[in-house]
C-alpha cells in the first residue's frame, strides 16, 4: 500500500508541475517536433501516437 501511495504522489506531482516544463521548454521541443514531422510525410487524416512521457505538448 505504501508503494501505491508514493506512486500516486509522484504522479501528483507530475501532474502540478508539467506546466512549468511546457513553459519553459516549449520553444525547444517545437523546434524538434517541426524538425521531426518535417521528415515524415503526413497526410490530413493520419494519425500520431506520441508515445513518449512527456507532457503531451507535441499534440497542441
Amino acid at each position: 500500500m505504501k508503494d501505491q501511495n508514493s506512486s500516486k504522489k509522484k504522479m501528483s506531482l507530475y501532474d502540478q508541475t508539467a506546466w512549468i516544463y511546457d513553459r519553459r521548454y516549449r520553444e525547444i521541443q517545437e523546434e524538434k517536433y517541426k524538425s521531426i514531422l518535417s521528415k515524415i510525410a503526413l497526410h490530413k487524416r493520419d494519425l500520431v501516437l506520441d508515445a513518449g512521457c512527456g507532457t503531451g505538448l507535441l499534440m497542441e
